[in-house]
């Protein structure tokens, strides 16, 4: 068997010659084929004949540096001055950066460790690791929430005398059946509750502003329950009379069988003084009475009535043990009267 690979190459670069010398261009690859390997010699001749440049050389300026600044010749000879490396040998183990130290431990420095390296000798003070401590936190327990304390407000007393522009007020709270209502300056002689037969009449301010005086009317059979301060005339069996100080209360309750009538609660609430402009309005506010009330205690016959006895001068009732309001009647009319009347 024969080869014939050598046949064929000569063959191929036969007709590659015969080409490129049609297309005159023979020359030219010629050309190209000894420049690519020339270069490369050429180049790797010259580099290796040719010297190092010579280090730049700065020359130093006499200047005068101001004081306390280095001159600039000692600046550049420290900057041309290759750095020294200098070792520094630790001993002992690495520490753990996620160990926990005790506390003590960071009160302690650590050893320090001198190594020489053909200078001067250095100190190297080994870094400590931040010591972490952590405190166990105890649970929070939960404060117990503290009863709310309700400030009772304490009713007021007057003043122990008016001035001559001023007048007394009361304020009163009722409660009939499952209706209440808040009074305030009640009108001397009104008839309460006003929705139903009058079982109780508010006669007034006692001399001396700490305390009001008020009528039961016993206008059906009933049963009282007083406050244990309320003082009754002429007893607390029998009471006609009842002077009660703030925050007392009086409560009516009907007997059994009577048939659509409630019980009637009172309480006392604030006695104190209004100011007026003059004292003829300070006057007439004393001298006002409900006409209600007026004719239904004119027709009283209740004896503990007459013991009683307005003055316009002072506004207030006065109590007379000797019935001093007699001498008028019950109505009232000029000069010193009894409870329904001025003076």
């Amino acid at each position: 068997m024969k080869f014939t690979g050598g046949g064929h190459a000569k063959k191929f670069l036969s007709s590659l010659l015969t080409d490129l010398r049609e297309r005159q261009i023979l020359p030219a690859v010629v050309v190209l084929v000894v420049l690519a390997i020339a270069i490369p010699i050429a180049a790797s001749v010259a580099l290796s004949s040719s010297a190092a440049p010579s280090p730049l050389q700065v020359t130093p300026v006499a200047l005068a540096p101001p004081h306390g600044v280095p001159a600039p010749a000692t600046e550049i000879t420290v900057a041309q001055v290759a750095p020294q490396t200098k070792s520094v040998v630790y001993k002992g183990a690495e520490p753990d950066p996620f160990r926990t130290a005790p506390a003590s431990a960071s009160a302690k420095a650590s050893p320090a460790t001198t190594t020489t390296s053909g200078t001067a000798p250095t100190t190297v003070t080994k870094p400590t690791p931040p010591t972490t401590v952590v405190t166990p936190t105890k649970p929070s327990t939960p404060a117990e929430p503290k009863p709310s304390v309700v400030k009772s407000t304490t009713p007021t007393t007057g003043p122990a005398t008016l001035s001559s522009k001023a007048a007394y007020t009361v304020d009163v709270q009722t409660t009939y059946g499952s209706q209440k209502d808040t009074l305030d300056d009640v009108q001397r002689l009104t008839p309460l509750p006003s929705n139903s037969p009058a079982e109780i009449v508010y006669l007034g301010v006692l001399q001396g502003g700490q305390r009001a005086v008020f009528l039961l009317t016993g206008a059906v059979p009933n049963t009282l329950k007083l406050s244990k301060s309320v003082t009754c005339f002429p007893t607390r069996a029998e009471c006609e009379i009842a002077v009660l100080n703030p925050g007392d209360q009086v409560e009516v309750l009907p007997a059994a069988g009577q048939k659509g009538v409630k019980s009637f609660t009172l309480v006392l609430g604030d006695i104190s003084d209004e100011s007026y402009s003059s004292a003829a309005e300070a006057t007439s506010s004393r001298s006002s009475v409900a006409q209600s009330g007026q004719l239904l205690v004119s027709g009283s016959s209740l004896s503990e009535l007459q013991n009683f006895v307005y003055h316009v001068g002072l506004g207030a009732l006065v109590f007379d043990a000797q019935g001093g309001g007699t001498t008028t009647g019950a109505s009232g009319g000029t000069g010193t009267s009894g409870a329904t009347g001025p003076s």
